[in-house]
């Protein structure tokens, strides 16, 4: 029979056992005790960072863009290795860049046209450093052919120049971060071919501007007509362009013959002719192939369409049946609570709600929802990262 002292002993490591089993359960449970404060999509791959300011990414991986080392598809979220505590990242096609708490920019992933900004033509599965930027990072831009950010208010690029989609007199590749303007860059976003710029005037440059003429000694084309009160955010859709002020109006142009204008009728010709979205209080853009959203008091507010005629007729990634002549109707994302943040790729949309979790919706090609599968959603699906 146990006296009193070995009762108490078998007391205390039954508590000990209790409280080690809670832990483990917190830490693998259902997958989802990370959490979240960013998400940022690609074409085929999606990433976040978490409370700690680590970088998780799942999708696509051909290239290592993931960052995990390897060039294995995850369809659930894998840790980008090297240490480093993310701030900010963006996605490209086939690469990924971010920067960390210090400033510094890091890429990885596909580098054929020197994408990483490295210094060399060579792929990376892990994180390496950005060269040639002149000191603390404040922003990063991606898209399929190269890279930029804004540094002390100017703006470096890096990557494929062969279409002057940097907006430079120099065509080529460039390996390291070169200045392409020098001062008061606000925001700048970039699709395949194509970027616009917000800074003392609103610039685009790149494929279907190429023809336009010097400004202050950047090739492109000045965008007018937009409101007296500056915009604070641009975003690049595959052949438009859309931007926000302050006070959350939107505005957008490209060169999309079927651009859905706000009356729900097409528009020709319009990429120099910005056209506001009516009713729209946007906290944030985001964008996809051919779709134009926005974060509005926690809501994802989207206009647009999906590339396939199933995406159209169900009028987009969550949204319901509607009649296709009549896109230009704004739709909600049916994405759970209060989104906190929101992001874009080709063909599908993730967000993060109140409580630091990431949902995903649209194509699921490569996993890149992040459910452990490989099925398309109209409905948003939770990423889990167990």
């Amino acid at each position: 029979m146990l006296g009193l002292p070995q009762r108490a002993a078998l007391r205390r490591l039954g508590l000990v056992v209790l409280a080690l089993s809670v832990t483990l359960l917190s830490a693998c449970g259902d997958g989802t005790s990370t959490t979240f404060h960013s998400v940022h999509a690609g074409e085929r791959h999606t990433c976040a960072i978490d409370s700690d300011g680590n970088a998780w990414c799942w999708g696509g991986n051909r290239f290592g863009q993931l960052g995990d080392g390897s060039n294995v598809g995850r369809s659930r979220p894998v840790r980008v290795e090297g240490g480093h505590s993310f701030v900010a990242l963006a996605l490209g096609s086939t690469h990924t860049c971010g920067v960390d708490s210090e400033g510094t920019a890091w890429c990885w992933g596909g580098n054929f046209v020197g994408k990483l900004g490295d210094g060399t033509s060579a792929s990376s599965s892990v994180p390496v450093r950005v060269t040639g930027l002149p000191g603390k990072v404040d922003a990063i831009i991606a898209t399929s052919d190269r890279s930029c950010a804004v540094s002390g208010g100017a703006l470096w690029c890096w990557g494929d120049n062969t279409q002057n989609a940097m907006g430079i007199d120099r065509r080529g590749i460039f390996l390291t971060a070169t200045e392409v303007l020098p001062a008061n860059v606000v925001s700048h976003a970039m699709s395949p071919g194509r970027a616009c710029t917000v800074a003392e005037k609103v610039l685009c440059v790149g494929i279907d501007v190429d023809g336009a003429l010097p400004v202050d000694g950047v090739y492109g084309t000045v965008i007018k007509g937009l409101p007296d009160e500056p915009l604070v955010e641009v975003a690049a859709a595959q052949f438009m362009f859309c931007g926000r002020t302050d006070a959350g109006r939107v505005f957008c142009w490209g060169n999309l013959s079927w651009f859905i204008g706000q009356d729900g009728s097409l528009q020709e010709d319009i990429w120099f002719r910005p056209s506001e979205l009516a009713g729209a209080h946007a906290d944030k853009l985001a964008t996809m192939e051919a779709t134009v959203c926005v974060l509005e008091d926690g809501r994802v507010v989207c206009r647009g369409r999906l590339p396939g005629e199933g995406w159209v007729l169900s009028g987009g990634v969550g949204a319901p049946v509607v009649d296709a002549q009549k896109l230009g109707e704004p739709w909600v994302i049916p994405f759970p609570g209060n989104v906190r943040d929101v992001s874009g790729g080709y063909a599908h949309i993730c967000a993060v709600d109140e409580n630091g979790q990431v949902w995903c919706s649209g194509s699921n090609s490569d996993g890149q929802l992040g459910d452990g599968g490989t099925n398309d959603s109209l409905e948003p699906v939770r990423v889990t990262t167990g």
